[in-house]
């Protein structure tokens, strides 16, 4: 079951994709992951990789120790 903090990640993500007239493979091109990915994080299925948490950091124009916590992640 997914924690309330991984909730707002894919919430703000699928609100930033839905803002910029984004689906949801134009957004994985953007991030670099699949349709099918961005699909996951959205519904919670799964958390972003670090990796792909940097990229998001760059697009959503939000410090890296944010969305970690949105993540439910640590920052280190």
């Amino acid at each position: 079951m997914p924690s309330t903090t991984q909730t707002r990640l894919g919430c703000e993500i699928r609100a930033y994709r839905i803002r910029h007239n984004m689906n949801q493979g134009q957004f994985g091109n953007l991030c670099g992951v699949t349709r099918a990915t961005v699909h996951r994080w959205e519904s919670e299925a799964v958390r972003p990789s670090v990796g792909a948490m940097v990229r998001l950091s760059e697009i959503l124009g939000e410090p890296l120790a944010v969305l970690f916590d949105k993540a439910g992640k640590s920052a280190v």
